[in-house]
């Protein structure tokens, strides 16, 4: 549908008994039009907004009438409304303006201004908020909508979302009320509906430098050229002498060549003297303070907010009298246009979302700008909508009309000064004294969600989709780029510090299929979802691809997994990334790797508190709450051992953590647990837009990150999307899926697929790649070099002095790490630990510093030392975002705990990440274990790397550097594997596989 926007300009006389004749009549109208002038519109119901004002001047000979129409069709629909159900309403008023013989429309037809964006035609600007919706469409989705939303309260929810939808489409369809409205269960084409346009802002300056060519340089003027050249031609060389074809050519290139060069040469000089004109003339030009004429704005204001919840403003500014104003208004209205066609979401200007229909338009033979909208909300609303979201739009449109706030080039500055811009516009708006309205309760966004309600509940498919219908019903949908939180498994959501006790259980899924289907849909009762767990006990479960290919997936969909975890950590391929070689190569771990039995198919995860926030106040009080959780935990691995040994499952390792209240450290400042080796663990995290509470997407924030960067199905910190396993349709005849969907632009609203079958359905949405290591820390091994290499060089003049053995002890441990063992940096505190040598200054651990800019020598955190290899920061190029947001595409999640098991304690790391490859492998292969790192010769992370008791490092000093030799492997890897931590869709979908 076609939306014709229709402005009639009548002049008529100045005297004042005319003009009061004219405001009377439309007075009569009616701002809200009169019930009889309405039934009279909603007769045909093609008209969406018509609005009637008197446009008063002194400076002309004749003041103006004009009636504004937004009509479904053309111009001729809107005229022809006047000979037809409008033809008494309109009699009296058209007869005061001179109209007596022939038809309305006849007589209406010469003063219908229709405007263009070429060089003769008439500035203006068209813009509809609701493209595409007729009047008959919105108010018959309006009311589809109200049955939809009735049935749904009396049905109630029960059920998967996909359920509700399928038993309300029964109810919708046996309704009585249906009788009249059976083509909406027809989905028609929703182009309101659609994302903002994707693209890169080149490519929209080269479509806009495009498009401007046939508008602004007319291909007659082309072929003008042509012909000029050939006529000169034969001047330049009589006939009788012309040489061969070629000469002719070369004749006829090169004046081509000419003319083209001296038109670039004559465009540029008049830019640049425009420019330079234009900057004089608005560094000349002071603000106007004029208050508004009081008699207008009351007149003006009396008729808003007349008990709808929509408003029109027409508005008359101006034109500066320079003739390069009218050349620049036409830009400025071509680039609005254009935007709007390439870039803004469909009925937008920019992030305005409100406007039904406005229109600019330039009164011929006139200097008078003329505005007209319909929108919704009230006055200050709509103008601060303006102000904030499209001000260089605004610019754009008005910087050429008296009296504007002054700018800069056009379309800076200007409407950024929101007071100043709302008293100028307030001294250009004159009363609408007739106004109608086709829908007077119905709001854009409510326009919008009819539409998305209607083709939703025509063409939802699966669970995902119903789920996104139904959310239609709340006050605000979801936006596209928010995390489905009740799809997330919770542990992404923090690391649940507060459920201190956890085990993992590491197993084998029964042989056969089926019982491995049964086991993991009872297991997944218990799996918890979402931000807000429940403080007693917290379960997560992830998958490897042998359990993956143990449930029923094929070998062709476990290849669209991210590839190291097809082929598993165990993997020769992987064993070299990953520097899992001699007493850590994967034929020696306890669990995982390539042998049979040691194989994992699933990680299974228990958490258990005491449900409350309060540490026990005595000591007493603390072990016997230990000792219940301690308790809780091994009755829960017990059971869930049974459970998995009765389906025909294997329990291969198990792993109970340390309970993080033992691990916490009694000085002052934060209580982050400890690590075996003694150090604050868990200082440096990212922060997650989308999964973390109150965390908003900070480009400037080092340690900002997109959800995409760890949960698939959402965009990184690039704005793409993560590669998503999927399965094809007829593999998820359920429906539990999300369909498929690469695209994330912007959009307000679901889209749902015409048809879900045929789709491909999206896997991998809300999960994760879930990395799970068995590191044993030889802490002796940590303390005895420490102690010895203290002693070493006790007497280098690198060493801070004054300092006891103890003291210089842990100084070299926290170069070693690079963090001093409370946590505070070495970069904010490089003498002593920030909460002291003795810990009695209430310091918290820090973590807003760049390496590159605050230490750029390593002087402080040594370039080899664990902290600078795990997160470089910006240290390869000091001070650089783009190094930052480089090294920030290869963070990981962390989640890990500790375990002491008889004389064997350490870490049990875990971490999610997008892309396996990408993040954690890369952190490990490419800086912690990579002999060259930052300019480093044969030394390796002192922690991680492997150096074979022959391990380096060297610690930078202002008196030179410390060189430390023979570094014990401190580390040894016992166990490890990839997973997949699914999302609840996922899972059951899995339980489901035939």
């Amino acid at each position: 549908m076609s939306h014709a926007f229709i402005t009639i300009a009548i002049p008529t006389a100045q005297d004042e008994t005319t003009r009061g004749q004219i405001e009377d009549a439309l007075d009569a109208l009616g701002n809200l039009a009169s019930p009889e002038v309405r039934a009279a519109f909603d007769h045909d119901q093609i008209v969406h907004f018509m609005s009637g004002s008197l446009v008063r001047d002194a400076d002309d000979e004749q003041d103006r009438m004009l009636l504004e129409m937004s009509v479904d069709g053309t111009i001729e629909d809107g005229l022809a409304l006047f000979d037809g159900a409008l033809s008494d309403v309109f009699r009296n008023l058209l007869q005061i303006t001179g109209h007596n013989d022939g038809t309305a429309s006849d007589y209406l037809k010469p003063f219908v201004v229709e405007t263009g964006h070429r060089l003769f035609d008439t500035p203006g600007l068209d813009f509809s908020g609701t493209p595409g919706m007729s009047v008959k469409r919105i108010h018959a989705e309006k009311e589809f909508s109200s049955l939809i939303k009735s049935e749904l309260e009396q049905s109630g929810i029960h059920g998967s979302p996909l359920d509700v939808v399928t038993r309300l489409r029964e109810r919708v369809k046996a309704s009585e009320a249906m009788g009249g409205m059976q083509a909406m269960l027809t989905p028609e084409p929703v182009e309101l509906l659609a994302p903002e346009k994707a693209g890169s802002s080149f490519r929209i300056r080269v479509k806009l430098a495009l498009a401007s060519l046939p508008i602004f340089f007319k291909p007659h003027l082309i072929g003008a050229a042509l012909i000029a050249t050939f006529l000169l031609w034969l001047i330049a060389d009589p006939i009788g002498d012309r040489g061969a074809l070629a000469v002719w050519i070369g004749r006829l290139i090169g004046w081509l060549t000419f003319f083209v060069a001296a038109a670039v040469v004559i465009i540029f000089v008049a830019m640049v003297i425009g420019v330079i004109m234009l900057r004089r003339s608005e560094t000349a030009e002071e603000n106007d303070y004029t208050v508004p004429d009081p008699t207008m704005l009351a007149d003006a204001r009396a008729r808003e907010d007349q008990g709808s919840i929509q408003n029109h403003l027409t508005g008359v500014s101006m034109m500066k009298p320079s003739p390069w104003r009218r050349l620049s208004l036409r830009i400025g209205f071509f680039m609005i246009a254009q935007m709007a066609r390439l870039k803004f979401r469909p009925g937008h200007l920019n992030d305005i979302g409100t406007i039904h229909f406005a229109r600019w338009v330039l009164l011929p033979g006139t200097n008078k700008l003329v505005f007209f909208s319909n929108y919704g909300g009230s006055w200050e609303s709509y103008l601060e909508d303006f102000i904030t979201k499209a001000a260089r739009g605004l610019t754009a449109a008005w910087s050429n009309t008296v009296g504007f706030p002054k700018t800069f080039m056009l379309i800076l500055d200007g409407a950024t000064d929101g007071d100043l811009f709302k008293r100028w516009a307030r001294r250009q708006q004159i009363p609408t004294r007739f106004w109608y309205i086709a829908y007077p309760n119905t709001s854009t966004t409510q326009v919008r969600k009819n539409a998305a309600i209607r083709k939703g509940f025509c063409s939802v498919a699966t669970e995902d989709e119903a789920a996104a219908f139904l959310a239609l019903f709340a006050s605000r949908t979801r936006p596209r780029g928010d995390v489905e939180r009740g799809e997330v498994q919770t542990l992404m959501f923090g690391g649940l510090v507060r459920h201190v006790q956890s085990a993992t259980c590491l197993v084998q899924l029964p042989k056969d299929k089926a019982k491995a289907r049964a086991w993991l849909a009872r297991a997944c009762e218990d799996v918890s979802f979402g931000h807000a767990p429940n403080p007693f006990r917290v379960d997560q479960i992830a998958l490897s691809a042998s359990g993956l290919s143990r449930l029923g997936l094929t070998d062709e969909e476990l290849a669209e997994f991210n590839y190291p975890f097809v082929q598993g950590m165990g993997h020769p391929d992987r064993a070299r990334a990953l520097g899992d070689i001699g007493e850590d190569a994967p034929n020696q771990w306890d669990w995982g790797g390539s042998e049979d039995s040691k194989r994992v198919d699933a990680a299974y995860l228990i958490y258990v508190g005491d449900g409350t926030k309060l540490e026990p106040a005595t000591e007493a009080a603390k072990k016997a709450r230990n000792k219940h959780l301690a308790e809780e935990i091994e009755g829960a691995v017990a059971e869930f051992e049974g459970r998995l040994g009765k389906a025909g499952g294997k329990l291969v390792h198990k792993i109970v953590a340390t309970n993080l209240s033992t691990r916490k450290p009694k000085g002052a400042g934060d209580k982050a647990p400890k690590e075996p080796f003694g150090f604050a663990d868990g200082v440096s995290q990212p922060k997650v837009a989308g999964l973390e509470r109150g965390v908003k997407l900070e480009p400037r924030d080092q340690h900002m990150m997109a959800a995409g960067e760890f949960i698939l199905g959402y965009p990184d910190n690039r704005a793409n999307r993560p590669l998503t396993p999927t399965v094809q349709a007829a593999r998820d005849p359920a429906n539990i899926l999300p369909v498929f969907n690469a695209d994330h632009d912007r959009t307000d609203y679901p889209e749902f697929a015409s048809s879900g079958a045929g789709k491909a359905r999206d896997l991998g949405r809300n999960g994760t790649y879930f990395v799970v290591r068995q590191i044993e820390q030889n802490v002796d091994a940590f303390h005895d070099f420490t102690r010895k290499a203290a002693m070493d060089f006790a007497d280098h003049p690198g060493i801070p002095t004054g300092l006891t053995p103890e003291q210089k002890q842990q100084y070299i441990g926290a170069k070693l790490v690079g963090r001093w063992q409370d946590g505070t940096s070495m970069v904010r505190y490089p003498q002593e630990p920030g909460t002291g040598w003795n810990g009695d200054k209430e310091v918290a651990p820090d973590n807003d510093y760049k390496l590159g800019v605050d230490d750029p020598t390593g002087e402080a955190c040594p370039f080899g030392s664990h902290v600078r290899r795990s997160n470089p920061r910006d240290s390869f190029t000091p001070g650089d975002d783009k190094q930052l947001s480089i090294v920030n595409r290869h963070r990981i999640l962390r989640r890990g705990r500790f375990y002491k098991d008889g004389a064997s304690e350490g870490l049990l790391f875990m971490c999610a990440n997008a892309d396996i490859e990408r993040q954690f492998e890369f952190i490990q292969q490419t800086w912690s274990i990579a002999p060259q790192f930052h300019g480093l010769e044969g030394e390796v992370d002192p922690l991680l790397g492997r150096g074979g008791d022959h391990g380096r490092m060297t610690i930078p000093t202002p008196s030179g550097p410390i060189f430390l030799r023979d570094i014990p492997d401190l580390v040894t890897t016992k166990g490890g594997e990839y997973f997949f931590l699914p999302s609840k869709s996922a899972l059951r979908f899995l339980t489901q596989l035939n």
